[in-house]
């Protein structure tokens, strides 16, 4: 095999696993997203905003 094709697969396999922990770590972000409410109201009741909004 000659060095440039080596070079090639370690290329490929650093790309690879480059990819795979940033998925990772992006869906590991996702869940740990805080909630959005739905309103956000005064005592009395009044819309503030609305989760849309956020």
């Amino acid at each position: 095999m000659s060095k440039e094709k080596k070079l090639w697969i370690a290329f490929g396999l650093v790309m690879s696993n480059s990819f795979a922990v940033l998925l990772y770590y992006g869906y590991e972000i996702y869940q740990q997203a805080p909630p959005v409410p739905e309103d956000v109201v005064t005592t009395e009741g009044q819309v503030l905003f609305t989760g849309q909004e956020i």
